[in-house]
C-alpha cells in the first residue's frame, strides 16, 4: 500500500466516525518552501473548523500504528480540538459581537484563495483583515476571521465592518520596549554591543500586534519617542521590530536577516512579510524600502483579480 494510499484509507475511517464533519487533506507551504502536510476537519454550517498536522499526529501515535489506531488517534485529537468551541449565538449577533471586531495584517500575495473569501483592504504588500475576539471562559478568549458569509449573516457591508473595527482599535494599547528589555523579562540572554538598536511593538494582548503598522498616527508617536526615521522589520503577524535610521546603516543585511528568521524561526500562519519597511518620522506614513521604483513596482503588481 502506497502512502497516499494509506493517507486515504485513514481519511475514510475518520470521516466515518465523525459522519458530522468533513475531513479534507490540506498542505501548508512553510517559509523555507518545505510542504507540510495534515487534515483538515469542519464542521458544515459551522464557523469553526481545525488542522491536525501529520507530524503532531506522529508526536503521539507511534508511525508503527495500524490504520485504525491513527484513525482513533486524530478523532480523540479532533474531540478535544473541538471542546473549546466559540459561542455561535454570539458570533451571530451583530449587535452583541461588534465591540469585539479588530483588524489584523497578513501577507497580501501567499494568501491569495484565503482572500477571495474574506472582506479585506490592501495595504503595501499586506492585506488588512477583520477578526471577531470571542470569550471563551473568564480567562481565555478566541478568534474567528470574519468572512462574507459572516457579513451576511450580519446584515452589514464592508464599510461597516471596517468602520466598526477602526472604533475598536481606537481603544488598543500598544507600547515600544527596548527587545533587550523585552529578552530580559522572557529570561532569554542578552548580547552585549548589537550594531542596531531594537525596539518591538507590541499591544497590552500581544494578539497581531503588527496590525499598527497601517496606523500613521500610532506610528508617528512611535517615531517621536525615537526622535526620528526607523526601519520596520516584520517579525511576525504578532510584533513589529524597530530600527532607528542612522547613518551607514546596512539594509542589505536588515534585509537578509528577515528572510533568514522568516525561513528559519517563523511558522507559515504567522508569516507576514520578507520586506523591510521605512516609516517617516514627520507623518508616521510606511513604504517598503526599496533600491528602485521598478522593485516596488514588481512586488505591487499582485493584483485582486
Amino acid at each position: 500500500m502506497t502512502r497516499t494510499e494509506k493517507t486515504e484509507q485513514i481519511l475514510q475511517i475518520v470521516q466515518a466516525k465523525m459522519p458530522d464533519t468533513k475531513i479534507e487533506p490540506i498542505e501548508v507551504e512553510k517559509n523555507n518552501k518545505q510542504k507540510r502536510k495534515g487534515i483538515h476537519i469542519h464542521i458544515p454550517g459551522d464557523f469553526q473548523g481545525i488542522c491536525i498536522y501529520w507530524d503532531s499526529i506522529f508526536a503521539i501515535c507511534a508511525r508503527d500504528s495500524s490504520i485504525e489506531q491513527i484513525a482513533d488517534c486524530i478523532c480523540e485529537m479532533s474531540k478535544e480540538a473541538m471542546k473549546t468551541k466559540i459561542n455561535q449565538t454570539l458570533l451571530l449577533d451583530w449587535e452583541k459581537v461588534k465591540p469585539m471586531i479588530y483588524k489584523k495584517v497578513i501577507n497580501y500575495e501567499r494568501n491569495q484563495d484565503r482572500l477571495s473569501t474574506i472582506p479585506h483592504q490592501r495595504y503595501l504588500d499586506l492585506a488588512e483583515v477583520f477578526y471577531a475576539r470571542i470569550p471563551l471562559s473568564e480567562r481565555r478568549w478566541g478568534t474567528c476571521e470574519v468572512t462574507y458569509e459572516l457579513l451576511q449573516t450580519w446584515e452589514i457591508g464592508e464599510q461597516e465592518l471596517a468602520k466598526q473595527a477602526e472604533r475598536n482599535m481606537r481603544e488598543e494599547h500598544y507600547q515600544m520596549l527596548p527587545l533587550e528589555q523585552v529578552l530580559r523579562n522572557l529570561g532569554v540572554p542578552v548580547c552585549e554591543g548589537l550594531e542596531h538598536h531594537f525596539y518591538v511593538i507590541k499591544n497590552q494582548r500581544n494578539e497581531f500586534s503588527s496590525s499598527v503598522i497601517s496606523n500613521p498616527k500610532q506610528m508617528k508617536a512611535f517615531m517621536e519617542q525615537i526622535g526620528g526615521d526607523s526601519y520596520l522589520l516584520p517579525s511576525s503577524v504578532k510584533e513589529l521590530l524597530v530600527v532607528p535610521v542612522k547613518e551607514g546603516t546596512d539594509t542589505t543585511m536588515l534585509k537578509t536577516m528577515i528572510k533568514e528568521v522568516n525561513q528559519e524561526c517563523v511558522s507559515p500562519n504567522e508569516y507576514l512579510s520578507d520586506q523591510l519597511y521605512y516609516c517617516h518620522h514627520s507623518s508616521g506614513e510606511v513604504e517598503i524600502c526599496m533600491e528602485s521604483k521598478a522593485e516596488l513596482q514588481k512586488i505591487l503588481a499582485v493584483s485582486d483579480n
